[in-house]
């Protein structure tokens, strides 16, 4: 009986030693396994870190590529504004020209009768002395000619409308705007005011009605200097670029 007391008090033990080395033998299991998974995220950690580093690099490059791009178009823009004011300086009168944009400003009142979009004899003799000038100063450049993507006649009115319904009174001048935008862009083709020049691809004519009133210096609307024509140059992607400036003056 002693005997066999013993002997299963031994085999109780063997087993309970058994049991926990397997546990151990688990858990050890399980622990290399844990730093194994461990180390290997680390890697795709590093690799991701890597090449998050390697597109921040690249987007960088590109960043300042674009940056130095809106400079040199900035300074194109700033290089053709100088040759208009250069030409314009003291043609005076009737034209009106915006240092900051470029933009020449000529009041309709010499181009049509009230309520015509056809050109008047003076109109006509008026951007015949003035066209040319504005193409040779735009366009006159090779170097500066690839960067213009368009140039646009603009018609504009007052915002008289005669006692008559504002909104069909604001479609008339609408139409009558863009139909003066139009008569001076055909009279261009047809009195070949930018001989040499091939502006058909860049060329266009607008209508805004009185939607761009000028004002007073005391903020009232010119009547008289409302009713004008524009021509306005743009240069190729300029609202992207303008955009992007805006971003690189903003960061830090």
């Amino acid at each position: 009986m002693k005997r066999r007391q013993q002997r299963s008090s031994v085999d109780y033990w063997m087993s309970y030693s058994d049991l926990m080395a397997g546990l151990l033998m688990v858990f050890i299991l399980m622990l290399v396994g844990s730093i194994i998974a461990a180390k290997h995220d680390i890697e795709v950690q590093k690799a991701e870190l890597e090449e998050s580093r390697l597109e921040l690099e690249e987007a960088k490059q590109e960043l300042y590529s674009l940056h130095v791009g809106v400079g040199d178009i900035l300074g194109v823009r700033a290089q053709i504004i100088e040759r208009l004011r250069k030409r314009f300086a003291d043609r005076g009168g009737d034209l009106v020209f915006d240092d900051a944009t470029g933009a020449i400003s000529l009041g309709t009142s010499i181009l049509f009768d009230e309520g015509s979009d056809r050109l008047r004899k003076p109109g006509q003799e008026r951007l015949k002395e003035l066209l040319p000038i504005y193409f040779e100063a735009l366009l006159g450049d090779p170097k500066l000619r690839v960067h213009v993507g368009q140039i646009v006649f603009e018609g504009h009115s007052n915002s008289n409308f005669s006692g008559s319904d504002p909104k069909a009174a604001y479609l008339f001048n609408l139409q009558l705007s863009q139909a003066r935008a139009y008569s001076v862009m055909q009279f261009v083709f047809r009195e070949d005011l930018a001989k040499g020049y091939q502006i058909e691809s860049v060329l266009a004519a607008n209508g805004y009605s009185s939607s761009r009133p000028v004002f007073d210096g005391e903020g009232l609307e010119d009547k008289e200097r409302s009713r004008r024509l524009e021509l306005r140059f743009r240069l190729k992607d300029e609202e992207a670029i303008r955009e992007l400036d805006h971003m690189f003056r903003k960061s830090p």
